[in-house]
């Protein structure tokens, strides 16, 4: 299916092209124009993918297809753990255990500095 058609589908979601604009903080001249180039700012995508993850939806970065999340991923909360250089660093891998055992999807990103403390791994 085409970005076209897939995007008519969002906006069919949300209640039309006011909806859908309202959301992004776009005009809806804009989402026209999302539509005759195929693709949408990497920004603007990620709003309009966190919204959709609200509401039980998966929206495809590449394909723009949405789909429905299964219960229980949807039902699972997501943290993002960044962590920065310091002795603090050592504490984080604690808390990351102690959010998987709670049931979150953790993602962790550290900095260059907090490498040296801990390792990626």
């Amino acid at each position: 299916m085409s970005f076209e058609n897939n995007f008519h589908k969002i906006i069919t979601l949300y209640g039309g092209r006011q909806a859908l604009s309202t959301l992004l903080g776009v005009g809806t001249s804009a989402l026209s124009n999302y539509m005759k180039r195929g693709h949408m700012p990497a920004r603007k995508f990620a709003l309009l993918a966190e919204d959709l993850k609200q509401r039980g939806y998966v929206l495809d970065q590449h394909s723009f297809e949405l789909g429905e999340l299964t219960n229980s991923y949807a039902k699972k909360p997501i943290c993002l753990l960044i962590i920065s250089g310091g002795i603090a660093a050592y504490k984080s891998l604690e808390l990351a255990r102690r959010l998987m055992d709670e049931g979150y999807i953790v993602c962790g990103v550290m900095t260059q500095s907090a490498q040296q403390f801990i390792t990626p791994l």
